[in-house]
């Protein structure tokens, strides 16, 4: 073998040693990387999340960074925003606030109409009214060759009423209500005289045959005498603290903007004067279910329906164990600030007289508007009518109650 293919020989030996270097060098390289990418992989934002976390640790990264768990945050708020912002237009659908301010209704629990959704976690709403009822009634009845028991409600109530609901969860939420009494003469005698002939009512009907104008304006009595000629009740003006109401409502189904079920329960506590007939000196409990449904973006239909069952109220004879209510109603949106309502609320015999015209069931029909002033203020007017607009023939529509309420209030969050 000649020097030149010797040395050729050992340059190609030399190469061969040389990739093989090369190349387990290359390995090792890779698997070291490979070995390490994880824990230098960390983002920045992780490792300032995980203290505990050092240089050199192999640990599997987490599977979400901080910068998605903000963007998951931001649109969670998002979410909730137009939730609310859902919640706040659909309060002006609401229903009117008001029902049957019938004397003796006034005494028990009543479930002041609502919407069947609930506040927000946190979400604190508060609500100021007054309300005017006008009573007249004084039926005469003659049964079995004799006059039946008699019943004479000639008063006005006005009511400046306080309450205030706070969500709980997103489920649920709990509230209170309570309000100032006045009984008096009133102010409202002349106008309704004034009205009913404008409008053709000579309010002389069956709930007062002898007309209203038989009676001096101004006037303020309740009185209810038995058959037996004996007066069971005997009330004239008064003033001070009604009854006080607490509530938990809890929604039964997902509430969004267009529909809502919940479950209502209450508790009257007895903190009206039962000596001047201003609350029945007992406590009363019940629960109602409410619903709301709209349709389109122009109506929504709501209602409610429940039983009350009364405390023993010692101090107003012919008080009866429990008490049926319930509501159906309609709204008009034209747009998102006003709405215009139509409600029928409607109650069981709350105190039998022994009148049978005047123990019918409660039932009033309510025409009112809402007005949303800003995101978190609203306003709402009202009036109802008994029986006296049709002459009793529709009773399922309007029946015994005040013979004209107006309501006006205030509403913010």
């Amino acid at each position: 073998m000649s020097e030149s293919q010797s040395h050729r020989r050992s340059f190609q030996q030399s190469c061969a040693l040389t990739n093989t270097s090369t190349t387990v060098h290359i390995l090792i390289t890779l698997i070291f990387a490979f070995v390490l990418t994880p824990c230098y992989a960390i983002p920045r934002q992780a490792v300032s999340h995980a203290p505990n976390l050092r240089r050199g640790d192999v640990r599997v990264p987490p599977l979400v960074n901080a910068a998605e768990t903000k963007k998951m945050d931001r649109l969670k708020r998002q979410r909730d925003l137009s939730h609310a912002a859902s919640l706040d237009r659909s309060s002006v659908w609401a229903p009117v606030p008001i029902r049957n301010m019938g004397p003796f209704n006034l005494l028990f629990l009543q479930f002041i109409p609502q919407k069947a959704d609930v506040l927000l976690n946190g979400r604190n709403d508060f609500t100021i009214h007054l309300d005017i009822a006008n009573n007249l009634l004084a039926p005469k009845e003659f049964q079995n060759g004799r006059f039946g028991a008699t019943v004479h409600e000639d008063n006005e109530y006005q009511r400046l009423g306080f309450s205030w609901r706070r969500g709980l969860s997103s489920r649920e939420e709990v509230g209170m209500s309570t309000s100032l009494l006045w009984r008096n003469g009133g102010i409202l005698d002349p106008f309704l005289s004034s009205y009913h002939s404008l409008l053709g009512f000579y309010g002389n009907g069956p709930d007062n045959p002898l007309g209203r104008d038989y009676y001096r304006k101004f006037h303020s009595v309740l009185e209810v005498i038995d058959t037996g000629g004996n007066t069971t009740i005997r009330q004239r003006n008064a003033f001070g603290l009604g009854e006080t109401n607490l509530e938990y409502k809890r929604s039964l189904t997902r509430t969004t903007g267009r529909s809502a079920t919940a479950l209502r329960l209450g508790i009257k506590l007895p903190t009206g004067n039962p000596h001047l007939l201003l609350g029945s000196g007992s406590v009363d409990a019940g629960g109602e279910l409410l619903a709301h449904y709209g349709v389109g973006r122009d109506l929504s239909f709501f209602g409610s329906a429940g039983i009350v069952w009364m405390g023993t109220a010692h101090r107003i004879p012919g008080a009866q164990p429990h008490m049926v209510q319930g509501l159906m109603g309609i709204a008009f949106h034209p747009n998102s600030r006003d709405s215009f309502v139509m409600q029928i609320d409607a109650n069981s015999l709350a105190v039998r007289t022994g009148n049978r015209f005047a123990d019918r069931a409660a039932v009033s029909a309510t025409f009112g508007y809402r007005r949303k002033l800003s995101q978190r203020q609203s306003f709402y007017a009202a009036f109802s009518e008994n029986g006296d607009i049709h002459n009793y023939s529709l009773p399922a529509f309007s029946d015994i109650g005040p013979d004209f309420t107006v309501s006006a209030g205030f509403e913010w969050r």
